[in-house]
């Protein structure tokens, strides 16, 4: 039987704020960035796995976005072209009256090298670097 995960809770979403950017975690200010977003989850599916958290600023301060179904629709558009295909798990966290954080998580793949956009990426600590074949 398959466990259903909790719900991500607003003092989690503090907790991982406060922890800072790592190999398995970084912010991102708003989905505007979704396109660097998906370069990051690209690295973190070809290393361990790891979560990247929009409405959060690199300095983990917590300010959310306001989060529309057109805000979903292109992030979902953004996290399409990998190969093999991946199936993030995404979810929204209120933080603050018309303000969400989208927390967007990927497991380590089992069919790596993951691509996105053509390109295999690999994380590094903060970031990530373009994969040398």
């Amino acid at each position: 039987m398959t466990s259903i995960p909790e719900p991500v809770a607003t003092d989690q979403i503090a907790r991982w704020a406060s922890e800072g950017e790592s190999d398995h975690q970084e912010f991102k200010e708003s989905t505007g960035q979704r396109t660097a977003a998906a370069r990051t989850l690209c690295g973190m599916v070809n290393l361990h796995g790891g979560r990247v958290l929009f409405g959060v600023r690199p300095d983990g301060h917590i300010v959310g976005q306001q989060v529309t179904d057109e805000t979903l629709e292109k992030l979902h558009a953004a996290l399409a072209p990998f190969d093999p295909e991946i199936m993030p798990t995404m979810e929204r966290v209120t933080v603050a009256e018309g303000r969400e954080v989208i927390v967007v998580a990927v497991p380590q793949g089992r069919y790596r090298p993951y691509r996105y956009k053509g390109v295999a990426y690999k994380r590094i600590r903060r970031g990530h670097g373009r994969h040398v074949p």
